[in-house]
């Protein structure tokens, strides 16, 4: 699955809102709602804060004790400081969630998790900075589980100034991007020993999801505009078709289909889906018909997630395979759906009034 890496909320929408008030309360009460066609919205709360935001999220384990319990993994502000990551553990039956903020490297002033796999074993960036408050750059970081907590590591990646890790696989095989001296960015490929350097275009480069296979897409800066890109093991990068502007592929499946973004030749927001085309292999490009709007991630079924803007704002979506397409709820005003797992659960953010957010589980989606 893939997470979401430096989200941009998606349209203006949510930047719109003008109610600038403080919440009542810190943290709202977890609320768990019925909505259309009995999928329910649980509020994640924060863990300190006012804001919160859900990125990725696992598919359970199959044994008994974890059967029902997702792990969501994301960040949330504190009352006097900067965001840190966060995690909930949901059980979807019973609506209980236990949460916290995730150990930080030494001399981390920030952090936040991207991806979570089966294992439990978490992944983001941790932000530093240098004695005269100025930033050091964020570092790729892991978040191990042992029988009682999460222990931090660096990852090795290709050099020692800034890096992040994108995404991690059910192999524990981990994405993401560091840049040389020289500022060009690189993906990078850690198989758990090595890191192997996966190539780039000469600007930046963000890995937002990697298969079994080490196949990672993304999005580049090259040229005028960002391109959607694929990367497979032992071959260099290749760009993705686009719609005729700006583009950006967010996840990936095993199967290989690519869910994420286009603009198109009017300068609008396209969710898209792109799929290998036969005799050739070569992908091609499908628009899913959504106005004004962003793929987040895409399983093995086929499911999609992501956002769009309709009459009623921005909202978050739900879409299968053969291209059913469901509205998921809102808490108040607003919401985008980040990340979707192999049961259909779903996590992102919904927004208020007060433009504050709270990171959210969609369940009984299908």
């Amino acid at each position: 699955m893939s997470q979401a890496q430096w989200p941009v909320l998606l349209l203006t929408v949510i930047a719109a809102c003008t109610d600038t008030r403080a919440p009542t309360v810190v943290e709202s009460p977890s609320l768990a709602r019925p909505g259309a066609a009995g999928v329910r919205i649980l509020d994640l709360g924060t863990v300190g804060g006012t804001q919160s935001h859900g990125y990725g999220l696992n598919t359970p384990a199959t044994t008994p004790a974890g059967l029902n319990r997702v792990l969501i993994v994301g960040s949330s502000n504190q009352v006097s400081s900067a965001p840190l990551a966060a995690y909930w553990l949901v059980d979807v039956v019973t609506q209980q969630i236990e949460k916290g903020v995730l150990p930080s490297i030494d001399g981390a002033t920030q952090s936040s998790g991207y991806d979570v796999n089966a294992a439990e074993t978490i992944v983001g960036e941790s932000h530093f900075r240098n004695p005269n408050g100025t930033s050091a750059g964020s570092r790729a970081t892991r978040w191990e589980k042992s029988a009682t907590a999460w222990t931090p590591s660096l990852i090795p990646t290709l050099h020692e100034s800034r890096h992040d890790a994108g995404s991690i696989n059910a192999l524990g095989h981990i994405a993401g991007a560091s840049p040389t001296a020289a500022g060009e960015e690189r993906l990078y490929f850690f198989d758990g020993i090595n890191t192997v350097d996966r190539g780039g275009w000469g600007g930046r480069v963000i890995a937002h999801d990697v298969t079994v296979h080490g196949t990672i897409v993304g999005t580049t800066s090259t040229g005028p505009n960002g391109r959607a890109f694929i990367s497979y093991s032992g071959q260099a990068p290749q760009l993705l078709p686009d719609l005729g502007g700006r583009s950006g592929a967010r996840a990936i499946n095993e199967l290989g289909e690519i869910a994420g973004y286009s603009l198109n030749a009017a300068g609008e927001s396209r969710a898209v889906r792109w799929t290998r085309a036969t005799p050739t292999n070569e992908y091609v490009i499908e628009d899913l018909g959504l106005k004004n709007a962003r793929a987040w991630d895409i399983n093995n079924e086929g499911e999609m997630v992501g956002s769009f803007v309709g009459r009623h704002g921005e909202r978050g979506f739900y879409r299968t395979r053969s291209g059913t397409t469901k509205e998921l709820p809102i808490l108040s005003y607003a919401a985008i759906a980040y990340a979707i797992n192999e049961r259909a659960d779903v996590t992102g953010i919904s927004v208020f009034r007060n433009t504050y957010w709270h990171a959210v589980l969609w369940t009984n989606v299908r």
